[in-house]
């Protein structure tokens, strides 16, 4: 009886691990589908001269500044989603 409650419990454990690091992997990945739309979409939004016409130093620069400051918001958001799936999709899923 005692073994079967070890058990049940090194399940439950690695469950929770591989429920976080699958979290954790959802929030950088969301992170990092964030950060590179909100970097897109600030460049084309900043600058009144075409990318294509643009040097690349130039480009470079833009999307550097850009994206430093997109960095927290990014950051904010893919942690949100990583603790959306660790804490309410995850468990739901192992209910049912």
């Amino acid at each position: 009886m005692k073994n079967k409650i070890h058990n049940c419990n090194d399940k439950v454990e690695r469950d929770n691990i591989k429920n976080l690091k699958l979290s954790i992997k959802y929030g950088v990945i969301s992170f990092v589908i964030i950060l590179i739309s909100w970097i897109f979409i600030n460049v084309i939004n900043s600058e009144k001269v075409g990318i294509t016409t643009m040097d690349i130093d130039k480009l470079f620069n833009v999307i550097r500044n850009t994206g430093i400051s997109s960095i927290l918001s990014s950051i904010f958001a893919g942690l949100i989603i990583g603790i959306v799936f660790y804490f309410y999709i995850f468990p739901r899923r192992t209910r049912n």
